[in-house]
């Protein structure tokens, strides 16, 4: 809703590679091996519509060139150029996770998941005074001495030619140093399932309706929490949370979200009742936790899969919930809602509750800023 979008991808990723072949002459780093630059195609740098609609009163977009400007799949990047420079073997490197409007090369630690959360952002219509629509993200908190590490931006299409141009020890030097700063390292990220539109759309925009015609492609992409504070501040409508409780590992629902992002790449079209953000969610949930929801009742189960305001209730099904403060007022995200902040009022000198905000979409802006000021006192932060 954005509501919540191998054989195709895994055979996109490898034969649209390159061969540039690296032997020990990868600098310092001494690696040994084969590894290649992969291609724009590849690296979802561009990538069509390919889900070709046959029902009759449905949209028809296949072949279309996509709109991945901000949204794309990641890429495991190990067996690549990228992997030889900034692998560690402690992390899973990837391809394209999105933070402060761009896309990065990250390094994803294998284990480190403190905390997982089932985040719920409202938007219109509402019905009787309440949200009938929502969309769905999972939250991963990371263990302080794990974060994930940005250790730089991904090239853009002329660069990917550029090095594919060179000799393997050419390439591998162009590439920069690894980024080492703490401001390129995130404690929280989500993963998000999204629909996707062509570049050529008319509207641009997501839309329930549209959502059951096969409009978009679904995209299961990465993205920094300081990004969704972005699209909080933009908004103002209100973001729940519920906290997974349960005695497994944590870690492997963040490793099987990397895996289903590619896997799926751009094949899977976005339906709002079928496979959306929500039904994605779950999915991976119960890869990460290898668990179905054991509870009884066909019918309610299905709902609560695929509609986002009856979700909360299915976390119970693996081993518990716990409903928490609401995204804008948890402090453990006080850092990323600063950033936000900076970024969408405080620097282009937007009023803080625009005109067009309703009174509910003002409180809720005004909590998040009440509670950065709490993290951050000797921030100057504006007051209406």
């Amino acid at each position: 809703m954005r509501v919540l979008v191998l054989g195709l991808t895994a055979l996109v990723t490898i034969s649209a590679c390159t061969s540039n072949s690296v032997k020990d002459e990868l600098g310092n780093r001494g690696v040994a091996g084969t590894y290649d630059v992969p291609s724009a195609d590849a690296l979802f740098l561009r990538g069509k519509y390919l889900y070709k609609s046959t029902a009759q009163l449905t949209e028809k977009h296949y072949g279309e060139e996509l709109d991945l400007s901000q949204r794309r799949p990641v890429v495991n990047l190990s067996g690549t150029l990228f992997y030889a420079k900034y692998g560690d073997g402690r992390s899973t490197l990837i391809a394209n996770l999105f933070h402060d409007g761009k896309f990065w090369i990250a390094r994803v630690p294998n284990e480190g998941v403190k905390n997982v959360y089932f985040i719920l952002s409202y938007f219109p219509p509402k019905i009787l005074g309440q949200y009938v629509a929502a969309h769905s993200l999972l939250r991963f908190e990371m263990d302080d001495a794990r974060p994930v590490e940005l250790v730089a931006e991904m090239p853009d299409e002329a660069e990917l030619a550029k090095l594919q141009s060179l000799s393997p020890s050419e390439a591998f030097k162009r590439l920069p140093n690894a980024l080492e700063d703490s401001a390129h390292r995130l404690k929280n990220i989500a993963i998000s399932a999204e629909a996707q539109w062509t570049k050529n759309d008319r509207y641009k925009s997501y839309d329930l309706k549209r959502g059951l015609l096969n409009a978009y492609i679904q995209v299961v992409r990465v993205v920094s929490m300081e990004e969704r504070f972005r699209n909080f501040f933009d908004n103002g409508r209100p973001v729940n949370q519920i906290k997974l409780e349960t005695d497994k590992p944590l870690s492997p629902i963040l490793t099987e979200g990397l895996a289903l992002s590619q896997r799926d790449g751009l094949t899977k079209v976005y339906n709002t009742l079928q496979y959306n953000c929500t039904t994605l969610a779950f999915d991976i949930v119960e890869l990460g936790l290898k668990a179905k929801d054991p509870r009884v009742g066909e019918i309610r189960k299905y709902m609560q899969k695929r509609v986002p305001i009856l979700s909360p209730a299915k976390l119970k099904g693996y081993g518990g919930e716990t409903e928490v403060v609401p995204m804008q007022m948890d402090s453990s995200l006080a850092a990323e809602a600063l950033a936000a902040l900076k970024d969408q009022v405080i620097v282009p000198k937007r009023p803080l509750c625009p005109a067009d905000f309703n009174a509910e979409q003002c409180s809720s802006i005004k909590q998040a800023v009440n509670v950065v000021k709490g993290v951050f006192p000797s921030e100057a932060l504006p007051e209406n």
